[in-house]
């Protein structure tokens, strides 16, 4: 077993700091769609919709949250 050294992580660098993307409740929606057709979580992410397999997971976590979310949002635009 090898192990990772600070220079092979970007993550793990001194003074590098892992940024954060905003994930829009549009694309959260598409992805619950996804699932929702039988896709697995690891052809989600290796889609064209760049999302680690921990981003995924959470969508899936929070379907409910984000359903309601999105019925507030549909509401409020009729």
């Amino acid at each position: 077993m090898t192990s990772i050294k600070e220079t092979d992580c970007p993550v793990l660098q001194k003074g590098v700091k892992k940024t954060r993307k905003t994930v829009t409740l549009q694309t959260k929606m598409l992805v619950i769609k996804k699932m929702a057709a039988g896709k697995k979580h690891a052809n989600i992410c290796s889609s064209s919709l760049g999302l680690a397999l921990a981003t995924v997971s959470t969508i899936m976590a929070n379907t409910k949250k984000i359903k309601h979310s999105a019925q507030k949002i549909t509401k409020l635009r009729s």
